[in-house]
């Protein structure tokens, strides 16, 4: 800490003005102050931005005003700062323009104040002076390069000497004021190519790239790339050419952008055809999709004129069959009596949102077994990574796990025949919550209830083929004694580590404790929490769990009093706030109507989903960035609040949120009203119903599934999976 004197100017309450972060000014004998940052190592992307919590600790009753400020930051990051408690505690907001340069920068975090010093021998000589104190903490700044997705169509070509081929080049995530440069790296001599204009789609830009092979290229294969470059950002696209001899008349050969494509029943795509023109061929082609085939006669494409070097085919679909069966098809060029073709495969899928036929022969799978008295009634369900399905009951005192084939059929590999029974010879308990760890492990958490309700709360761990995993507990369960009497578990959260992190609440919602059990189940991680229990003032309900890929824990919850504030919480693996996240670790989701969020989800970007319940029928939505700001891509502020105006039905509360590969989310909403339809649904990513599943966004489940619908899930191929009263259902993507 240094320490220097200067000649004061204006008087000290003018820093007041300066920043936010400042409290009255008051002399103290001994100026002494820490600042404490959250973190010291940041990270920040071209064109984003990235908060950290700023603690300032007063030493030795220290008063004074302090101005905190950032120094050595990098052309292109700005800083921001907002004030958050009187004591002077800040929040640092780094915000990065689309041209900062990717690199590592060592920034310094500077508190600096003044207070009047009373030294008479210093009055005598300067007149009235100042005290300047300043503190300096060194904080590493890392900007990653610009995340760029390019793709080159297509990547393998195979063109006579003396032609020119059409290739389109697609580039996403875009900078607004970026403009992208494309080049040829390491091309054979005799081998250009020149770049059309860029398409302005905002964000995502495409160009048509004509390679051009002279005469004189030798024959032969070669690799090379075409750079795409944005701003410091270089994408590197691999092309394989294959040079052949240059025939002996003008003539054209066609390329297909892909050498297969899946198409919806009933539905309609845009298909590139790409062109060669050698020798300089210059009439017009005609472009048609040959569909001779008995099987696929119900395939149309409109023939298609084109005079350049790329053509695009709309293919259309009107077969109800046959389906997810690959058959050949041909698309023919044609140039007065020239005709040339390449060869495709398609395979015709469901319409979104569909019922899977190729799932237990109508899609829907019944669940009872009259043979073993298991009725066809509630119970739990979860994925292993095979996409088979796990499904837990409990009849009477017996636990029965069963596991069905993607099929929909039985596995007799499963246990024995099949079916798992197993009764813990404890007091009767209710299923609550079921999940599958990383390995395939089934996990089932229950509490007691009977006699002996206040006891505790039961954590058991299956292997993956059903059997009671020993090395979970010694006999494949976790007995939690309780501490408080009407504790029951809410979530459920296998983790990465194998640890599995479970939720309680009690007083009727008024309390909430996360428990984080050892990964050998042999009592709770002492290093989460207090003694493996957490407890955090501002959680009174945890509804649901999701773990990022670095270990951070976000969490659906609720502050009960004073206002039913729904939040969204971030914690650090031991259970700490998450200070990086808004400021303080969580996000008020502070709509009108009481609310509750009982789902949440991380998508593709890391951002954060959550959907919940409005009185009187709402369906409440929000998404955040991974710093724990409104995401306003998403239904323009970040918020859903939906009723039936919005969304064409009465809804109320969700089950089941889950998020697409292309960030689209997928719920089942159920009515409040129980003689009202419950509806599996579709939004996009910006938050409005998304058309393009079953025509209007959303399927009726009530003939389907009947009015108890408690779950939904999405395998690996993106396929819906709906659990409800009369079985299991699977839906097209």
């Amino acid at each position: 800490m240094s320490r220097q004197f200067r000649i004061s100017i204006i008087a000290m309450t003018i820093l007041v003005t300066l920043l936010s972060c400042n409290k009255p000014i008051s002399p103290s004998d001994n100026p002494d102050f820490t600042l404490e940052p959250a973190l010291k190592t940041l990270e920040l992307a071209p064109g984003g931005e990235t908060s950290i919590w700023v603690k300032l600790n007063r030493d030795q009753d220290f008063d004074d005003t302090v101005k905190m400020f950032l120094d050595n930051l990098p052309v292109g990051v700005s800083q921001r700062w907002s004030r958050d408690t009187d004591n002077g505690d800040c929040t640092l907001i780094l915000s990065a323009d689309d041209l900062v340069e990717a690199g590592t920068y060592k920034i310094d975090l500077l508190g600096e104040t003044q207070a009047v010093a009373s030294s008479s021998l210093a009055s005598q000589i300067m007149g009235s002076q100042e005290l300047t104190t300043q503190q300096t903490v060194q904080l590493n700044l890392t900007i990653g390069a610009l995340f760029l997705n390019a793709s080159v169509q297509p990547s393998i070509l195979n063109v006579p000497a003396n032609s020119k081929t059409g290739m389109l080049i697609s580039i996403n995530n875009v900078p607004t004021s970026a403009t992208p440069s494309l080049n040829l790296q390491g091309a054979p001599t005799g081998v250009t190519a020149s770049f059309g204009p860029l398409s302005d789609k905002g964000n995502d830009k495409t160009a048509l790239m004509t390679l051009i092979v002279s005469p004189t290229t030798v024959l032969g294969s070669y690799d090379f790339k075409v750079e795409v470059k944005v701003n410091t950002t270089t994408k590197l696209l691999p092309v394989s050419l294959t040079v052949t001899a240059e025939p002996a008349n003008p003539t054209f050969k066609i390329f297909n952008s892909a050498l297969s494509l899946n198409l919806s029943q009933r539905g309609s795509q845009p298909f590139p055809v790409f062109i060669s023109r050698i020798k300089g061929f210059d009439q017009s082609i005609s472009l048609t999709l040959d569909t001779s085939q008995t099987q696929l006669k119900r395939v149309s494409a409109a023939p298609v004129i084109s005079s350049g070097l790329l053509g695009s085919l709309n293919i259309v679909t009107v077969s109800a069959s046959p389906l997810n069966q690959p058959f050949q098809a041909k698309i023919t060029g044609l140039a007065g009596t020239l005709s040339k073709s390449a060869n495709l495969t398609i395979t015709i899928k469901l319409p979104s949102g569909s019922l899977d036929t190729t799932f237990a022969g109508d899609g829907v799978l019944e669940i009872g077994d009259a043979a073993n008295n298991i009725p066809n009634v509630l119970g739990f369900i979860a994925l292993q990574s095979t996409d088979k399905i796990v499904f837990v009951n409990k009849v009477n005192e017996v636990f029965t796990l069963k596991r069905f084939n993607t099929d929909g059929s039985q596995d007799t590999g499963f246990g024995t025949n099949g079916l798992v029974t197993f009764n813990p010879n404890i007091v009767s308990l209710n299923i609550l919550k079921l999940d599958v760890d990383k390995s395939n492990r089934i996990v089932i958490a229950t509490n007691q209830v009977g006699a002996a309700a206040n006891s505790s709360l039961v954590v058991f761990r299956h292997t993956a083929n059903g059997a009671a995993d020993t090395t979970f507990g010694g006999n494949g369960r976790l007995v939690i004694p309780k501490t408080i009497s009407n504790e029951d578990i809410k979530a459920l959260k296998p983790l990465s580590s194998g640890k599995i992190l479970i939720a309680t609440t009690f007083n009727n919602g008024t309390g909430a404790f996360l428990y984080l059990i050892k990964a050998d189940g042999t009592g709770l991680d002492t290093g989460f929490g207090t003694a493996g229990r957490l407890s955090l003032s501002i959680l009174k309900e945890i509804n649901d769990i999701e773990e990022q890929s670095d270990g951070k824990l976000v969490l659906a919850a609720r502050n009960v009093n004073p206002s039913h504030v729904s939040l969204i919480v971030r914690l650090l693996a031991n259970g700490a706030l998450d200070s990086s996240f808004s400021g303080n670790g969580f996000v008020d989701l502070a709509f009108p109507q009481f609310n509750r969020f009982g789902e949440i989800e991380l998508d593709r970007a890391n951002r954060v989903v959550v959907a919940g319940d409005a009185l009187p029928t709402f369906l409440t939505m929000a998404r955040v960035t991974p710093a724990g700001e409104f995401d306003t891509s998403f239904s323009g502020d970040g918020q859903l609040l939906a009723n039936n105006t919005e969304l064409g039905f009465d809804v109320f509360s969700p089950r089941g949120l889950e998020v697409q590969a292309d960030n689209k989310l997928v719920m089942v909403i159920l009515n409040n009203n129980t003689n009202e339809t419950n509806f599996l649904i579709r939004l996009t990513e910006n938050g409005v119903l998304d058309t393009s599943f079953s025509n209007d966004g959303k399927v009726e489940l009530q003939p389907i599934l009947g009015s108890s619908i408690s779950q939904s899930l999405l395998d690996s191929k993106g396929r819906i999976i709906v659990k409800g009263l009369l079985g299991i259902a699977r839906f097209a993507p």
